[in-house]
């Protein structure tokens, strides 16, 4: 009976609800524009431009500012994945072929800094910065976490580097 029960409380913790959204807030850098998400919206630059959630599928959550009036011709997309830790991707999108996402034509994607993320620790150890520094940046809670977002960021530099040979 009690192992049972010692199931029964482990596969109910394994089937917690979670939030499909982070909770806390992330920042990105954009051509040094700042984007800050905050739950299910985004606040972009000084002006504090507010985006919404407009869809979210396997690539992350999608924050699209749509074109306002018929005379705007470009739409800005921003794919925020589901790991804080990842970089961002903006795209812009050439509108005047129709009103449909269809009908868009890509005509920029630039990739948006996460601080604290992967890429930007490994740049930032790279460069010099030691793990202290790097933990006390970001509020890690030690430099085993640190260490462990680094090494993610280095084997996945590794796999694309030996894919693309």
């Amino acid at each position: 009976m009690r192992n049972v029960l010692f199931l029964l409380v482990v596969s109910a913790s394994a089937c917690a609800a979670r939030s499909s959204q982070p909770t806390l807030k992330t920042q990105y850098v954009c051509d040094d524009v700042v984007v800050t998400r905050n739950g299910s919206e985004i606040r972009t630059g000084t002006d504090g431009e507010v985006g919404r959630l407009s869809w979210h599928d396997d690539a992350g959550d999608h924050f699209v500012a749509w074109p306002i009036s018929p005379t705007d011709h470009d739409a800005v997309e921003l794919v925020v994945p589901k790991d804080p830790r990842q970089d961002a991707v903006r795209h812009t999108y050439d509108t005047t072929f129709g009103s449909s996402t269809g009908d868009w034509r890509l005509t920029e994607r630039k990739v948006c800094k996460t601080r604290g993320g992967y890429n930007d620790l490994l740049v930032r150890y790279l460069s010099g910065e030691s793990l202290d520094d790097l933990t006390a940046d970001i509020g890690a809670a030690d430099r085993e976490e640190t260490r462990g977002i680094i090494r993610k960021a280095m084997v996945s530099l590794q796999r694309r580097y030996w894919r693309d040979r």
